[in-house]
């Protein structure tokens, strides 16, 4: 691998695309909340959250996203009592969400 070619990896490495930036997707069963949505989804809701509060640089929510993408998955049934959910406090549309909840350390369940 060429120097350059090894910086472009590097940098990718670093710098996911915005898309990918958080630990969670849709397939993971993962209700993925946002400015857009919290209030829909949270506040105005009849179903009962299981939400994190995360930030997407932490290295303990890394370790811990494999065994909360389990956790919604092994739930999967208990729809649509109950959802899984998460919020990822690192991006910048989402700070003021998660200082409204105050979120003080990461990952937060509540």
């Amino acid at each position: 691998m060429t120097a350059t070619a090894a910086f472009f990896f590097c940098l990718c490495l670093a710098f996911p695309p915005a898309a990918e930036a958080g630990l969670y997707t849709a397939s993971d069963q993962v209700v993925l909340l946002s400015e857009q949505n919290v209030g829909s989804v949270l506040v105005n809701s009849s179903v009962a959250m299981v939400v994190e509060f995360y930030a997407s640089w932490c290295g303990h929510c890394m370790v811990f996203s494999p065994t909360y993408k389990k956790l919604a998955r092994d739930t999967q049934e208990w729809k649509p009592a109950v959802n899984i959910a998460a919020i990822d406090c690192a991006a910048e549309d989402n700070k003021q969400i998660c200082r409204d909840y105050e979120i003080t350390g990461y990952p937060t369940i509540k």
